[in-house]
């Protein structure tokens, strides 16, 4: 099976990032942001999802993401 390597530093998804987004009030469409992120990663060819950088638990679940963006402030 053929296959291909490709260093990190060309992989923008991969990259070390400081930045952070801080909510103050709750996300009225979340599912939309996830999907955003979800389809960002996707085109990037990331192995990760979209639950790696949302807040989602160990297990993958999308409900704890919700539940965060329901709050009145979250990171």
């Amino acid at each position: 099976m053929p296959f291909d390597l490709i260093e990190s530093a060309e992989l923008a998804w991969a990259q070390p990032s400081d930045t952070a987004v801080y909510c103050n009030a709750p996300l009225p469409r979340p599912l939309d942001v996830y999907q955003r992120v979800h389809d960002y990663l996707a085109l990037c060819g990331s192995f990760r999802r979209a639950s790696h950088y949302l807040n989602c638990s160990q297990t993958s679940l999308i409900e704890p993401f919700i539940r965060n963006t329901r709050s009145k402030s979250f990171l």
